[in-house]
């Protein structure tokens, strides 16, 4: 927009194309600090789908449809690594597991071949995860900040606090 409004005021263009065209949206989702992330844990205990779900959400670093398309074959606990094929990017990451996932994971069951399974033993789509772990972070009684997406963006700033470069963290977050 700017650059066409210089191009009419320089006569270089009579009509600026750009009009009637909605702009970009703009703006940033909250990165969840360590008090929200632990009064979720606390609400959560291991074991619940909700806390599976953080856990698989906040030590990858993956988007929402990524996690529900996540398999227990994508697993391999002896290298402490999964592998995740971004649905947005289609980048083919290698991710290692934190302590705090793997402890996660072994006191979940295996209802599905997909990790965040239903109660009923069912795959779950993205928006539906979604819209259970909003209400997780409601029942925990976090400010209305804190949405899912703020996991993805918590999980780089502790890479980054842990001392992983940029190139690093792009690798795991894709």
């Amino acid at each position: 927009r700017a650059l066409f409004k210089f191009a009419q005021l320089m006569g270089y263009c009579r009509h600026d194309p750009t009009i009637g065209v909605d702009k970009y949206k703009e703006g940033t989702h909250h990165t969840w600090d360590d008090l929200e992330l632990a009064a979720f844990e606390q609400r959560w205990p291991l074991g619940t789908r909700e806390r599976t779900g953080y856990a698989l959400a906040l030590y990858t670093g993956q988007r929402r449809a990524d996690l529900v398309s996540a398999l227990w074959s994508d697993l391999d606990l002896k290298a402490g690594t999964v592998r995740v094929v971004q649905e947005k990017t289609g980048a083919r990451l290698v991710i290692p597991i934190h302590s705090e996932l793997r402890r996660a994971l072994e006191v979940w069951p295996r209802r599905h071949a997909t990790i965040l399974a239903t109660p009923d033993g069912r795959g779950t789509s993205a928006p539906a995860f979604g819209n259970m772990m909003a209400d997780a972070i409601d029942a925990a009684r976090l400010p209305d900040r804190c949405v899912l997406h703020g996991l993805r963006k918590a999980a780089a700033r502790r890479l980054a606090q842990a001392g992983c470069s940029p190139h690093e963290i792009m690798a795991i977050t894709g």
